[in-house]
């Protein structure tokens, strides 16, 4: 990357004349506050807002992240005529041999996208953008996981870079609260509903069930309590993840309690006699709740407790006013329960270098889809080991 080919500006460009791209590279945090306004604003109006594209979510990457020596932050920003009709949260991490570019928090971020305005065409803006990465030679490829196949990034890549389909599904659950919460119990079928009876009144036999709904700092024991159960369920199964194997994911989630409200971190608890049984938390923005991580006590899993906690989520959204629960990939059981929306998510991979078309063609399109596809297919004692290694 070279001084020449990064414009450090972060006001509006009063030169830009029919199309222009700002790189703004984050190297320090009044670097990011200079934007952070117009990036907010913009958000406001913008066709696709999203939780992972938001000033917010950023700002607390940059805050956990810039420590990382392998990490640089970028900011792409393009302009059609003095006017922001574009803005691309990205960073660049060395992986292996290659420097590669992805979204700001990767592999944190639960989807990858670009902010669009609503009356730009999607093709031109983002080739411009992805052209101009290109010639400042910020990386050897763009690798982008969960990409929303109903987003205009996947429209416009799908024929331009790789797509590595791993049949990987994002639930969501719709809410209308104009109308009352038991109009949206009816919608599930009877047998849903009786199975749900019965495991709430079995639970209720067992002691005083309590619901607890959780903001501000506190919110950290319930995050601490997911990741650690989470790892260690992975661990016993025999499963692995790019995220649990970074060193800085645990402390970039504890610092999510202590990061700016404007990030609507809530979390929630269902307990028995004061025991919490099932834990979940993530974030509320606008009318839509991310649900980002969820745990709960092995003892109580005959009692069906992730599908029961999840009936209280929903009716705590619905009573916020929200409109949509995004509970992210996969699309467990627990979750299908609630809802048979789904939308797709796939990996996408763009080489830049030369070394990039080699590395990325073998690695990302090839080698990595096949890797899981076995270890998926293993018994869990052969794969158990390999996956501890991997995680190690």
């Amino acid at each position: 990357m070279t001084a020449q080919s990064i414009r450090q500006d972060s006001s509006p460009c009063p030169a830009c004349t029919d199309r222009d791209v700002v790189i703004t590279s984050i190297s320090e945090a009044s670097s990011l506050q200079a934007i952070a306004e117009p990036w907010r604003e913009f958000e406001t109006h913008a066709a696709n807002p999203n939780l992972f594209t938001s000033v917010d979510w950023c700002r607390h990457a940059f805050n956990q992240l810039d420590r990382d020596k392998n990490r640089h932050f970028l900011i792409a920003q393009a302009y059609e005529n003095q006017r922001l009709v574009a803005l691309w949260p990205l960073s660049t991490r060395k992986h292996g041999a290659l420097r590669i570019a992805s979204s700001i928090a990767a592999p944190f971020d639960q989807y990858s996208d670009l902010l669009l305005a609503p009356d730009v065409a999607p093709e031109r803006t983002i080739d411009a953008i992805l052209d101009h990465l290109r010639r400042a030679h910020v990386a050897d490829g763009l690798i982008l996981r969960k990409v929303k196949t109903t987003s205009d990034l996947y429209g416009h890549l799908r024929n331009k870079a790789h797509v590595i389909n791993h049949n990987a599904e994002a639930p969501h659950i719709s809410l209308d609260p104009d109308q009352p919460f038991d109009a949206f119990l009816k919608q599930l079928n009877s047998k849903t509903r009786k199975n749900l009876r019965n495991y709430a009144n079995r639970l209720q036999r067992e002691g005083n069930v309590e619901h607890v709904v959780i903001e501000g700092p506190k919110t950290g024991q319930v995050i601490a309590q997911c990741f650690d159960e989470r790892n260690a369920w992975l661990t016993d199964n025999g499963y692995s993840s790019e995220a649990f194997r970074d060193p800085h994911f645990k402390q970039f989630l504890l610092g999510l309690a202590k990061a700016d409200r404007a990030l609507g971190l809530v979390a929630f608890v269902l307990k028995i006699d004061g025991e919490p049984v099932a834990l979940q938390w993530g974030f509320i923005r606008g009318d839509c709740y991310y649900a980002f991580m969820s745990c709960r006590n092995p003892k109580y899993e005959s009692f069906s407790v992730g599908r029961l906690h999840l009936r209280h989520i929903i009716e705590v959204c619905h009573k916020f006013g929200l409109r949509t629960i995004d509970l992210m990939v996969p699309a467990s059981p627990y979750k299908m329960n609630w809802t048979k929306q789904t939308e797709p998510v796939v990996d996408i991979v763009q080489p830049w270098s030369a070394k990039g078309h080699v590395v990325l063609g073998l690695l990302e399109r090839n080698v990595r889809p096949a890797v899981k596809r076995c270890l998926g297919k293993a018994p869990t004692a052969l794969r158990k080991p390999v996956m501890a290694l991997l995680n190690r």
